[in-house]
């Protein structure tokens, strides 16, 4: 018996789909200082130093890519919303790094050797 999953799920819709693209590493949001204004004027502190807020966003680069990937992903979209209790699996595929020894190369071609750990930006 399974442990995760004691009473076996009952499966009425099954999606299944490929998509093909080359995986990124997810970057950091960038963050910028932006002086904090009221009403138009500059906040100072009770030392008569500016107050600085920050604001967190996206590089360019990725924003693109997640932009072109998204038409890909959208075309699988459901008509309506799944409910209840929803089971996912993904099989994925990554390059091999061009970092790895001949042999190593060899072996995951051949699919001996499996990543064992999440992508570095090696791509």
């Amino acid at each position: 018996m399974n442990t995760l999953f004691p009473i076996k799920p009952k499966v009425i819709k099954q999606i299944s789909f490929t998509v093909n693209f080359i995986p990124k590493p997810q970057a950091r949001g960038q963050s910028a200082a932006i002086p904090l204004k009221k009403d138009g004027k500059q906040v100072y502190n009770k030392y008569g130093k500016p107050i600085y807020t920050s604001m967190v966003h996206k590089s360019t680069k990725q924003a693109k890519y997640e932009d072109a990937i998204m038409p890909l992903l959208e075309q699988y979209k459901p008509d309506k919303p799944m409910t209840g209790a929803l089971l996912m699996g993904a099989i994925v595929y990554l390059p091999i790094p061009a970092s790895w020894t001949a042999w190593k190369k060899e072996a995951a071609a051949k699919r001996v050797l499996l990543p064992t750990a999440s992508r570095s930006g090696d791509l």
